[in-house]
């Protein structure tokens, strides 16, 4: 039921955790399955997406087999530990008495707003207009928040149900829209979790497709996910180190083949946490089929700096103090902290083409250098960061790219050599201000603030995400004619669905494109939308 992880690091919030593949900031191999999005409310929305992820460091089963978990929002009371559909975890530490909003230390964008409504039931409004109401499920001993209803801005909504599984946890039963139509049913045996998209909507009455994940037996491990019609099936293989189940074998519906191996003692935990190292994937060897040849990819995640050879996303070579708490501990280091991975490909048993990446304490990454023959692409990217101050003190946008700079280069030729940079800035909203390309041009965006202005009504949860106007300054060549074009928008208060409890939503009511020479401006288009 839930998200069970056997280590809080906010590396894993970021995006590349979850995709398919080896994340090189951990060192993981995770997959995630998505169902195809499934249309609700006569095409009105909200269009319900339902994934199932598989991560080593989810040590239990919790309805959807060793290791498995749906990608649902949920929010713990006991630990106070929140885990977003997008993939995010963060942990409430306080409350704003004048908003009633739950807070969160680790959380610097204003992405989402997090309320506690009665004790059983809390509200997640997110940036992107999207609400979710969550309610206690679960036995005394394992009391998790769950969605119980998913709405878009305009109203509509779906609904999810749960059911009790292994006696104490509950997993997701069904979900339904507004019309009351069964949208999804997930079925769940002692050998296999079936999930029936229109369950009632296909041939005779049956499904209109049945997705199967197949447990072993014994173990509960999932060793198979078949699609419907045509019976193609991804297949699992795995290893069980250091009490940590780590994917070593994947067969994917178009005849291709993954192998992956573990080969060194992993990452190091501070000494302080007594825990054993955290495995980490050393070799992936992709075999594409169809008489492809293999890629071989080998990881390390050493430094070329002998001082950071230990470094790594838990604060390994520290000797930090190490807490079970919900935060990031290398969040908790004061000072400089870098880390590395270097990827590597292999063919016919030589190295081709190295990739090292660094990461910051942060888990930010700052430097991605390519090598490939005697060429090197860099791309140095610097942020918004204070030094040694404590993250909680740093600018909200502090995760924000200040400047990417990528610099060409031969390596017997220092002569040879190029760079362009790209530069923002931001507000405290983390909403971009300004971005000079390397070309020159410079794009500036004002934004209206939440209490609205003229030509925006406020924002009904106060965001500030309705852009004002966007701004394209060509670069300052000579001669060069090119004019300032600026887009200006405007809004316009609508309510929801009759019966909602949302409150207006706010949607564009015209764009305007004007040219700007000197004082004048002349309007070139204007777009009215009712």
């Amino acid at each position: 039921m839930t998200a069970n992880s056997s280590v809080s690091s906010n590396a894993l919030n970021f995006m590349s955790a979850i995709k398919n593949g080896v994340d090189p900031r951990t060192g993981l191999y995770t997959v995630s399955v998505s169902l195809p999005e499934i249309p609700t409310n006569d095409l009105r929305g909200l269009g319900f997406n339902l994934a199932f992820a598989y991560s080593p460091l989810n040590t239990q089963d919790r309805g959807y087999g060793y290791g498995w978990g749906a990608h649902l929002s949920q929010y713990i009371p006991g630990t106070q530990i929140l885990s977003l559909s997008t993939g995010e975890t963060f942990k409430v530490t306080g409350s704003d008495s004048a908003s009633g909003q739950l807070l969160m230390k680790e959380k610097k964008l204003d992405t989402f707003h997090f309320y506690q409504e009665s004790s059983t039931r809390y509200r997640v409004m997110h940036k992107s207009g999207m609400v979710e109401v969550l309610e206690v499920q679960g036995s005394t001993q394992n009391r998790v928040a769950m969605p119980v209803e998913i709405h878009s801005p305009t109203g509509h909504k779906v609904t999810l149900g749960y059911k009790t599984f292994s006696g104490e946890n509950r997993i997701l039963d069904w979900v339904k829209d507004d019309s009351g139509q069964t949208l999804l049913t997930i079925n769940r045996d002692s050998v296999f979790i079936e999930m029936l998209l229109h369950p009632y909507g296909g041939a005779d009455g049956g499904p209109l497709a049945r997705f199967v994940m197949t447990l072993e037996a014994s173990t509960k491990y999932v060793s198979r996910i078949t699609l419907p019609d045509n019976l193609a099936s991804w297949r699992f293989g795995y290893r069980l180190i250091n009490e940590h189940l780590c994917m070593s074998a994947v067969e994917t519906p178009s005849g291709g083949r993954e192998e992956l191996f573990y080969q060194d003692l992993g990452h190091q935990f501070p000494p302080s946490s007594g825990r054993a190292p955290l495995p980490r994937v050393t070799r992936h060897i992709i075999h594409p089929g169809s008489d492809q040849a293999p890629l071989d990819v080998r990881y390390t995640y050493k430094s070329d700096d002998p001082s950071q050879s230990e470094h790594n996303f838990l604060g390994g070579g520290l000797t930090i103090p190490w807490t079970d708490d919900g935060l990031d501990n290398l969040y908790k280091y004061i000072g400089t902290y870098n880390y590395a991975c270097i990827e590597t490909l292999w063919v016919d048993d030589q190295p081709v083409r190295k990739m090292e990446r660094t990461y910051n304490q942060f888990h930010l990454l700052t430097s991605e250098a390519t090598t490939q023959n005697n060429n090197v692409e860099t791309v140095e990217t610097t942020y918004f960061l204070t030094p040694d101050v404590p993250y909680e003190q740093q600018p909200s946008y502090c995760q924000l790219p200040k400047s990417v700079k990528t610099i060409w280069s031969v390596l017997d030729n220092p002569n040879r050599r190029r760079s362009e940079t790209v530069s923002n800035t931001y507000d405290n909203f983390g909403n971009l201000r300004t971005q000079t390309q390397a070309n020159g041009i410079v794009e500036t965006t004002t934004w209206f603030p939440a209490a609205g202005g003229d030509g925006c009504p406020p924002d009904p949860e106060g965001f500030v995400r309705q852009m004002k106007d966007i701004t394209v300054t060509p670069a300052p060549l000579k001669d060069d004619q090119s004019p300032v074009l600026c887009t200006r928008y405007r809004y316009k208060a609508l309510p929801p669905l009759a019966g909602s409890p949302l409150k207006n939503w706010l949607t564009i009511e015209s764009t305007t494109l004007v040219q700007i020479t000197g004082n004048q401006e002349t309007e070139l288009e204007r777009t009215l939308l009712e």
